[in-house]
Formats: structure tokens, C-alpha cells, sequence
């Protein structure tokens, strides 16, 4: 009987940090001017790191566990089924306003893997548009992307990075990184929506001029082309309407306590000293 040989997989995150962890100690060994890591260094770097960025480390923490409520309640999918549902035969200008809403939870807080629940119901309304799987994907899928390079106040890419900065001694300004990650997310939601746009009018009524050859075009018709019976968890409810409320609240809240008032002038968010 022959042993099945193991499939390469790919190591976790943890497993990629400790490496990185050992190649960094390995080469201060050969730099003069530092001082060169020891055997402990590693084997502390994981604690003093968590040490050291304790405030930013329970911050992500929190809101991962509040962004896992908040989905658990199902609000969020339920939003953006009624926003595509909403077109009414206008299914052209529902490119632009689902990329705007996942890129705008990109900037926020970094919406990316929580955009999967979406495709199945999104390309079910394209293809009844006539338009193709790609064009529902590329909505997806670039909408995300858009906004999580231009994150503004992401706490999983921001706030950490701006930590480890702070911990190196290199001062950061907030408005600038919020400015420049501002102009970074608009600009990239301008190039992908034309894209997409200029896409899905090709695509529309005009199947040869999708990338998807007649077998996968077919295969994408008998799987999305039928009529989809509206999900029970599809309904936007009261109770997640009000959880949808709070949650950008919430995130005005962060946006509010993240800006550096103070060099503007404003000393009405400053803590006053007792």
C-alpha cells in the first residue's frame, strides 16, 4: 500500500512571525552599529511586543469581538441584501453603491473575508441583469480592496502600525495618515468602479465580450439565472436596523478619537489635567 504523500500547506501567520522573528535576530549578528539580538531576545520578542503595544493589542482585540457580534446578528448581510434589492431594473447604478459601501468598510475597519456571504447573492442579481459572475465578483472584490489600501482609521493595519512607530521612537500624524489614506481610498474606488463599469456595459447583452467562455457561462446560468428564493436572514429587521446604527456610531466615535484635534486648535476633546 502506498503512503499518500503530504500536501504542502501553507504555515500560519504565527509560524511566518516567529521565522521573521529569527532571520531579524540572525542579521544583527552581522551589523556593527546595533546591538547584536541574543537567544532570549527571541524567545521575549512575542512578550515584550505584547508589552509594549498592550493598548493597541486589547483595542483590536475589542472591536474583533464586537465586529463578531455584530456579524453574528446577521445586520450586516441583511444591509447590503436590501441595498441590492433595491435597484428595480436599475441594476447599473448598483456597482457604484455596493463598491462605495464594502470600500468604505475596508477604510474603516478593514472588510475583506466578511464580503464572502455576499457573492452569491450579488451575482445572482447581476446575471439577472445579464450581466456576467465577474462583474458581481469585481464589485466584491475591488470594492473591498479599494478600501482597505486606502484604510484611513483601520485598527488591524492603522492603529498597529502606528504603534510600532510610536515604539521605535518615529512620531506619526494622525491627520496626515487619515489624509493620504483618504486620497489613496477615493482614488482607487474612482479606477475600480470605472472598471467595472466599463466592464459590465460590454458584458450587458453582449455575451461574447465576457471573459467567461459558453461552458462556464452556461454553468453560471443554471446556478444563478433561476429565481432565488428571498433567505429568511435576507429581512432587515428592526433590531438590525438599530444594531447597523450603532455600529457607525461606533465607528464615529473611533474616527472622532482618532484625530489629532489638538493641532487643529480644538481643545474641546482634549483631557483636561487635574
Amino acid at each position: 500500500m502506498k503512503k499518500q504523500k503530504k500536501r504542502f500547506r501553507m504555515p500560519t501567520a504565527f509560524t511566518v512571525l516567529i521565522l521573521l522573528t529569527i532571520v531579524v535576530a540572525i542579521i544583527t549578528q552581522f551589523i556593527p552599529a546595533i546591538t547584536p539580538a541574543t537567544a532570549a531576545d527571541v524567545i521575549m520578542a512575542p512578550i515584550d511586543g505584547f508589552a509594549s503595544a498592550m493598548g493597541v493589542a486589547l483595542f483590536v482585540l475589542i472591536l474583533g469581538g464586537f465586529l463578531g457580534v455584530v456579524m453574528k446578528t446577521g445586520a450586516l448581510n441583511a444591509g447590503i441584501t436590501a441595498v441590492a434589492k433595491k435597484p428595480n431594473g436599475k441594476e447599473t447604478w448598483m456597482i457604484p453603491v455596493l463598491m462605495f459601501l464594502i470600500s468604505l468598510g475596508g477604510t474603516t475597519y478593514g472588510m475583506a473575508e466578511e464580503t464572502i456571504a455576499f457573492y452569491a447573492l450579488v451575482t445572482s442579481t447581476m446575471v439577472a441583469a445579464g450581466f456576467d459572475s465577474l462583474t458581481a465578483a469585481s464589485t466584491i472584490l475591488l470594492g473591498s480592496t479599494a478600501g482597505v489600501l486606502g484604510s484611513t482609521v483601520n485598527p488591524f493595519s492603522i492603529s498597529a502600525g502606528v504603534a510600532a512607530l510610536n515604539t521605535a521612537g518615529i512620531e506619526t500624524n494622525q491627520t496626515v495618515i487619515i489624509l493620504v489614506g483618504g486620497l489613496s481610498w477615493i482614488l482607487c474606488y474612482i479606477v475600480g468602479v470605472t472598471f467595472v463599469l466599463r466592464y459590465a456595459h460590454k458584458v450587458k447583452g453582449n455575451k461574447a465580450a465576457s471573459l467567461l467562455t459558453s461552458e462556464e457561462w452556461a454553468e453560471v446560468e443554471k446556478e444563478y439565472g433561476g429565481e432565488k428564493k428571498p433567505e429568511a436572514d435576507s429581512v432587515f429587521t428592526l433590531r438590525q436596523k438599530i444594531v447597523m446604527v450603532l455600529f457607525g456610531l461606533s465607528f464615529v466615535v473611533m474616527i472622532v478619537g482618532m484625530v489629532p484635534w489638538s493641532s487643529f486648535g480644538i481643545h474641546l476633546l482634549t483631557t483636561p489635567a487635574f
